[in-house]
């Protein structure tokens, strides 16, 4: 083990401080490890794309479609929409912790001084470790999202522009068909309905107007 240790070191100082790695498997089921990716023409399974910065791995979370990715690890779902993500999220970064944590104990278990290390066994470790802890930092930073002012205010506007649409729809439904009609000559309770009818709904439209203008003069302002 002595001999090796010279050696060992000199793997991790020669190291780039930061390099891409790409992992893919080739049509024969073999598994590569690469500094460029696969060639055009093999046909391979999912590439994962990660980032060596000196002897630790990071990968770096992916969307595709309605799911996250931390390389094939899948994280959560937003197809039930942002609101539901953010609970998931909040219920689920205990465990991912707990996981990660538990991941990094056992791979320091792995290299304990004066026991031979199963390097094929480790590198596969540390892969999962890299993804526990992609899958981590991932909702952090989406929590640190949703809660910023931005993302409360573009809800806030969403709903508001809702809120409108169903008030424009009633107007359109209760009020009378004659206030649409340009030319008309109404006179007695025909022309009160014409002038009364729309009047409260467009205050009210008017008030969602100026509330989402001021949400987005927020936003400007804030930089958001």
């Amino acid at each position: 083990m002595k001999k090796l240790i010279p050696v060992i070191f000199l793997v991790f100082i020669t190291m780039p401080s930061a390099a891409q790695v790409y992992k893919w498997v080739d049509e024969n089921g073999k598994t590569h490890y690469s500094q460029t990716p696969p060639p055009v023409e093999q046909k391979t399974s999912r590439v994962q794309k990660m980032q060596r910065t000196g002897a630790l791995l990071k990968i770096t979370p992916e969307k595709n479609g309605h799911n996250y990715y931390c390389g094939n690890l899948l994280l959560l779902s937003d197809r039930g929409g942002d609101d539901i993500l953010y609970e998931n999220i909040k219920l689920s970064l205990r465990d991912w912790e707990i996981e990660r944590n538990k991941q990094q104990v056992y791979i320091k278990s792995l290299k304990e001084p004066g026991k031979p290390w199963d390097y094929k066994k480790i590198n596969n470790e540390e892969e999962k470790l890299a993804k526990y802890s992609c899958r981590v930092v991932w909702g952090y930073e989406k929590l640190k999202e949703f809660e910023s002012f931005g993302y409360r205010a573009r809800k806030t506007n969403e709903e508001l522009k809702k809120q409108y649409e169903a008030i424009k729809a009633a107007q359109d439904k209760e009020c009378p068909a004659d206030a649409k009609r340009f030319g008309s000559v109404l006179v007695g309770d025909a022309a009160r309905s014409w002038y009364e009818c729309p009047q409260g709904y467009e205050r009210e439209m008017k008030k969602i107007r100026n509330k989402i203008s001021e949400n987005r003069k927020s936003m400007r302002e804030t930089g958001k």
